[in-house]
């Protein structure tokens, strides 16, 4: 789901209206989201909390709790020192990210391994739930021949993906080590081509190494 202040919160507020005027819509195209209700009620609120996460708001970043950087005098391409060291916006991105030169690809960066890491819990939580099923209906055949290989397909690749993307945010990379930082799709692809090694850039070293 996309995440946005303003189309998340209009998307809510309709989800909320047909929960409880569903019995009296007389359209015809609005009663046909009727029985979609709770779900888009569900929809509109997680892209208005994501809208938060992403500070955007009808793709504006939104400058409410003062940004901790001082743009006072800043040129373009210049580094903005912070104003304090330990100062931290209190709610999602600094809105600073808007008029960064690399604005879109750490945006577009940040949603797509936020995405990829939701997705994955959601999936492995499916592959638990089939378990769970199997084990209800004595099913052991999809027990064992489904679950486990699902299991340790999902563990041993995407799992592992999202704790290179935990792993590679949690590091603190500098000015002299950014440049080595590895490619969490380059270390992807060379699971099978090179048994995990990273790119030339890291000495072919594993990402955690």
């Amino acid at each position: 789901m996309f995440g946005d202040i303003a189309h998340g919160f209009l998307l809510f507020m309709f989800g909320v209206f047909l929960c409880f005027k569903h019995k009296e819509i007389n359209n015809f195209v609005i009663k046909m989201l009727a029985p979609h209700r709770y779900l888009i009620t569900m929809m509109g609120f997680f892209a208005f909390y994501n809208g938060w996460i992403y500070n955007d708001f009808m793709s504006i970043s939104l400058n409410i709790f003062d940004s901790c950087y001082d743009l006072k005098g800043a040129e373009p391409g210049e580094i903005i020192p912070k104003k304090s060291e330990g100062c931290v916006y209190p709610i999602g991105l600094d809105p600073v990210w808007a008029i960064a030169q690399n604005n879109l690809n750490y945006v577009n960066s940040l949603k797509m391994k936020i995405s990829v890491v939701i997705a994955i819990v959601h999936m492995t939580v499916g592959i638990f739930v089939k378990a769970s099923n199997a084990i209800f209906y004595k099913k052991w055949l999809d027990f064992i021949f489904e679950f486990i290989p699902q299991l340790a397909f999902m563990t041993v690749l995407f799992a592992y993906m999202d704790f290179l993307i935990i792993y590679k945010w949690l590091k603190p990379w500098n000015e002299d080590t950014i440049q080595d930082a590895p490619s969490i799709i380059t270390t992807m692809i060379n699971l099978p081509l090179k048994l995990g090694k990273t790119a030339d850039c890291c000495g072919g070293m594993p990402m955690w190494g």
